[in-house]
């Protein structure tokens, strides 16, 4: 018995058998085009530059709009690698951008705290500066004559240049500090303000 032949339903070549279609790529040309994916554009040929490598290729439109932008896959993955290098860069910019604006943050915070401090200090100086010995000025009228005068006093110490600031510093701390001697807190208190100003001039 002699196989039918018949053309193919895309083209013109002769099929056998049940078949309708001489190939696959018949059978899916003509699907395509029964679908409305073919265009009058494809199969036209084009030239253009990669992208990637900045190289000219040739290249074949298969439908109307279709565009190349690199000449390889390896172009492809490698401006894919760079993409996701850029975005890597500028997430990384962008943590280093909020890690920095909390450290700003963190430092105004800190500022802020030590100037409240400095301004509870002042004010139970001021307070507690009332309550001292009559027989020397308030703190604020404090200069380092007096602080001196008095260091040395506290200190048990003649201020004939035999003995340094710092000795006598120590010295009249042992000899007032309130842990070692009670009783003598407001003597401590007053070594102290007169050390801040000697410190303050430099001289401590």
């Amino acid at each position: 018995m002699v196989a039918e032949r018949r053309e193919c339903g895309q083209c013109t070549r002769r099929v056998t058998g049940r078949s309708v279609y001489c190939s696959p790529a018949c059978k899916q040309r003509a699907y395509r085009t029964r679908k409305g994916l073919e265009s009058i554009d494809a199969g036209t040929p084009e030239f253009d530059y990669c992208v990637h490598c900045m190289q000219g290729f040739h290249w074949t439109r298969s439908r109307a709009g279709q565009t190349r932008y690199w000449c390889s896959n390896r172009c492809s993955q490698a401006a894919r690698r760079a993409r996701q290098a850029e975005e890597r860069w500028r997430e990384e910019q962008r943590r280093q951008e909020e890690e920095r604006r909390r450290w700003e943050e963190h430092q105004a915070r800190e500022r802020e705290r030590a100037r409240e401090r400095a301004r509870r200090q002042r004010t139970s100086s001021s307070s507690g500066s009332g309550s001292d010995s009559g027989a020397y000025r308030r703190t604020s009228n404090m200069g380092t004559a007096e602080a001196r005068r008095i260091l040395f006093r506290l200190a048990g110490l003649a201020d004939d240049g035999t003995v340094t600031l710092k000795t006598a510093h120590r010295r009249a701390a042992k000899s007032c500090h309130p842990d070692a001697h009670p009783g003598r807190e407001e003597d401590f208190k007053l070594l102290e303000r007169a050390a801040s100003i000697l410190r303050d001039a430099g001289l401590l």
